[in-house]
């Protein structure tokens, strides 16, 4: 131990290691709330935070009777601690003069020291706990805006949940535009989207878990709705509604290549929202393509045809950003369409 002085943290599960170099010793210091040991050759001595505390109190206001009006207590205290840590550091850490103190430079060094290791601890207690509530575990779930999912989503969540108890899973509805957006954000960890939105990159993993029926849905009160057997190329007359703008051409190219096999182009619209194409439809006029995912398929104001048009519905997560969540996630979700498709 000689030429050296070791302080180690004590009493606390996260502490910060700095290193000071001073000629040839060495000071390693992990910093802690509570209290420091500080090992010399002359044994083991305590010194406390509130030394620290005080200490550097006087550094800043260079008086003791200043410092000890901010600290809120007697300077007799303030002067009884920062003369112990003189005693345990073994180096005085002030000059006192008639007009005060002025700190020697080992103390200006110290108080240097100690002013970055506390700025360094926060940091890392920020850290930790941040990583604290991370394990706790928090699973951020997309899909689009209006599906059902709760023919498979409850069990999904049950199953994780099983052996992750304290993790909370969030499920929210996207519109089609801003779903793939949400997830290279990070706003969400993982989404089930339809294959064709998503144009997957070395960053995006996709893996497919099933194929949906296609869903021609319109207004139970308009004309048509009272025709038998009906077919798409019925509604050529009729608004095809995607819920995206012009410039996301995906949507429009699908409905295009659906209706060019019933021979006819049909007249396209693109609307903001999900509930905005419903708006419309439920008023009487246009139609939607959808998966029979679509929650609408069992609302009385509304009517629907199934289309010969099945979509592949995919995972699809950023892989620097998979955790054991997203995994247990994905394995049951895999899992359980394995047997259920």
């Amino acid at each position: 131990m000689k030429g050296k002085i070791v302080v180690v943290a004590q009493n606390y599960a996260i502490s910060s290691a700095l290193i000071m170099q001073k000629n040839d010793d060495i000071m390693f210091f992990t910093y802690n709330h509570y209290y420091h040991y500080v090992i010399t050759k002359r044994g083991t001595d305590l010194m406390t935070q509130l030394q620290i505390q005080h200490f550097l109190a006087v550094a800043d206001e260079l008086s003791f009777s200043k410092a000890a009006e901010v600290l809120f207590v007697s300077q007799p205290a303030v002067s009884r601690n920062v003369s112990q840590l003189e005693k345990e550091l073994g180096v005085p850490l002030f000059t006192r003069t008639n007009q005060g103190v002025v700190l020697t430079k080992a103390g200006e060094e110290f108080a240097d020291f100690f002013r970055k290791s506390g700025k360094k601890f926060k940091q890392i207690l920020e850290k930790a706990k941040k990583s604290a509530d991370m394990s706790k575990g928090v699973l951020n779930i997309g899909c689009c805006e209006g599906w059902d999912l709760s023919g498979f989503f409850p069990y999904i969540k049950q199953n994780v949940m099983a052996n992750m108890p304290e993790l909370e899973m969030n499920l929210d509805g996207y519109n089609i535009d801003v779903i793939i957006p949400a997830l290279e954000k990070g706003d969400v960890d993982i989404i089930i989207a339809p294959e064709v939105l998503v144009k997957p990159d070395e960053k995006m993993s996709v893996e497919r878990i099933t194929t949906r029926g296609g869903l021609l849905v319109f207004s139970a009160n308009m004309p048509l709705a009272k025709k038998e057997n009906l077919t798409l190329a019925d509604f050529k007359k009729e608004h095809f509604y995607v819920t995206a703008p012009a410039t996301m051409i995906e949507a429009a190219v699908e409905v295009n290549s659906i209706c060019a096999k019933e021979g006819f182009a049909p007249v396209i619209e693109n609307v903001p929202s999900l509930s905005a194409a419903f708006m419309k439809i439920s008023s009487g006029s246009g139609v939607l393509f959808c998966n029979d995912w679509m929650i609408a398929r069992n609302n009385p104001l509304f009517r629907s045809i199934p289309l010969d048009a099945p979509r592949d519905i995919c995972l699809v997560w950023m892989e620097d950003n998979k955790t054991p969540e997203m995994d247990a996630f994905i394995r049951e979700t895999i899992q359980y369409f394995a047997h259920n498709n």
